[in-house]
């Protein structure tokens, strides 16, 4: 939970890392239960995904899970990213409340939908090595 303590000021926007909604790449996701909601962009190069773009509205850990997985997943092949384990996220933050774990799912789907997205939108026929399409997103 030390983690999030710098993003319990955020209560309703995180400024976005560019724009996430335009162009190629964006996936927007909500939660129609809580109102969160998240943009996000993923942009490749070389197979890898070298920058994440991502706006939050909603909880706060809803905008520190974004900034985690930016953290984790930038600079990682598509494949490594695509199979980001979800309890891999979760278990790299201690004490998360069940409450708020719905913040680790919303933002773990759009920034794997983003990539997945991302690398369909740059070539539609090509699969990372080693990752059948059924795999992808």
């Amino acid at each position: 939970m030390k983690f999030f303590k710098e993003f319990r000021h955020i209560s309703v926007t995180h400024p976005a890392d560019g724009n996430p909604d335009s162009g190629s790449g964006g996936v927007r996701l909500s939660n129609p239960v809580c109102g969160d909601e998240v943009w996000v962009k993923a942009v490749l190069a070389e197979g890898k995904i070298s920058q994440l773009h991502c706006k939050a509205r909603g909880c706060w850990p809803v905008s520190g899970c974004l900034y985690l997985l930016k953290q984790c997943l930038t600079g990682l092949s598509v494949k490594e990213a695509l199979k980001f384990p979800f309890q891999r996220f979760l278990d790299s933050v201690d004490g998360v409340p069940p409450g708020k774990r719905h913040a680790f799912s919303l933002t773990h789907r759009a920034v794997l939908q983003a990539v997945a997205k991302a690398w369909d939108e740059k070539d539609r026929n090509k699969v990372p090595v080693g990752l059948s399409t059924e795999e992808r997103l």
